[in-house]
């Protein structure tokens, strides 16, 4: 632990002397009030727009580093301040570390109120894994305290709880990897540097460090549990409906996680006609047991008959293939065919 304090300290210090040659760099005018010629121009632009970049990252890591130390309204203050004064917050997703940091003091007014400014239900589909898990959390935490599912089933759900329901399997239809890291059914690991949207590395790095929130709720994990278990699995073996996945995450997930870890990989829906199938065997399981218990000799001697018919049926199958197949089949599959020579006339 004391390392991690040397660290973290050596990082501020670091990330502080950046900033302030930054801030120097960004300070001084334009060396010349003659400009030549445009290319010169636009090299000044371009180097005013990088340190411009360059600021609001360490701005960015300064403020990581305050909430890792336990400073959360300075990190919060700064993760403000970046929002509103630079325009690469959405690609630096300052937006996710500002919800982080009010989740850790508890602040979920303040949590609810970015949540509406950033992960509206009207959107096409969620933009992260923090902001429609955290949705789902808030909504989850109205009702989980006196959720049992099968009181609720029996009496159904109340309009707070089927909104709760709902919010948690958009949540899953967006990254259904994060309930099997929350709920504990798959070892934790460190998470990547990098993660991808959607993608098990973003679950990892979801669970990792806001498995915390949810089980500072009372019966949040198990309204989680209910959902991902019952609602979205029976959902998604009816429609198969997920927001548009891409096929390349599986393999980008395998370059960016550790190769001793087994990647989750996205869920599949199951062939119709292989349920169909399935249903049926276990229906003729079930009829077969229930006439061998009431009727045994009867069933024994039906089923001696079926059997039978059935062998004599593959034999005459058989024999009728040899009957039309030449004896010496295999000879001519293995020969070459002959090559025909045609004579220019």
């Amino acid at each position: 632990m004391t390392f991690l304090k040397k660290l973290r300290l050596n990082n501020t210090e670091l990330s502080t002397r950046a900033l302030k040659a930054v801030d120097n760099s960004l300070g001084q005018p334009q060396s010349g009030q003659m400009v030549p010629h445009e290319r010169s121009g636009d090299i000044y632009r371009q180097a005013r727009r990088r340190d411009f970049h360059m600021q609001i990252y360490i701005r960015r890591r300064l403020a990581m580093c305050a909430r890792k130390q336990g400073r959360l309204r300075e990190a919060i203050k700064t993760f403000k301040d970046i929002i509103r004064d630079g325009s690469m917050s959405n690609i630096l997703g300052v937006q996710e570390n500002l919800i982080e940091s009010c989740l850790e003091m508890q602040a979920y007014a303040d949590v609810q109120a970015l949540l509406v400014r950033y992960d509206g239900f009207d959107l096409r589909e969620p933009r992260s894994a923090v902001l429609s898990y955290t949705s789902a959390l808030l909504k989850a935490r109205a009702v989980a305290d006196k959720f049992v599912a099968d009181i609720s089933t029996r009496r159904g759900l109340s309009s707070a709880e089927a909104t709760a329901i709902e919010a948690i399997t958009r949540a899953i239809e967006f990254n259904p990897h994060v309930p099997l890291y929350l709920l504990e059914m798959r070892p934790m690991i460190l998470p990547p540097e990098h993660y991808l949207k959607r993608g098990d590395s973003e679950a990892i790095a979801y669970a990792f460090f806001h498995i915390q929130h949810w089980k500072r709720i009372d019966g949040a994990l198990q309204l989680l549990q209910y959902t991902w278990k019952g609602d979205f699995a029976s959902r998604f073996s009816m429609s198969g409906y997920c927001y548009p996945y891409s096929p390349q995450l599986e393999s980008a997930d395998r370059e960016l996680l550790p190769t001793w870890h087994e990647v989750s990989v996205f869920p599949k829906k199951e062939s119709p006609v292989w349920a169909l199938l399935q249903t049926l065997t276990c229906l003729a399981v079930c009829a077969i047991a229930l006439l061998i218990h009431h009727y045994p000799t009867s069933t024994f001697e039906a089923i001696h008959f079926a059997f039978s018919a059935s062998v004599l049926g593959a034999q005459r199958l058989v024999a009728h293939f040899y009957h039309w197949i030449p004896e010496n089949v295999i000879g001519l599959l293995a020969s070459k065919p002959a090559q025909m020579v045609v004579e220019n006339m």
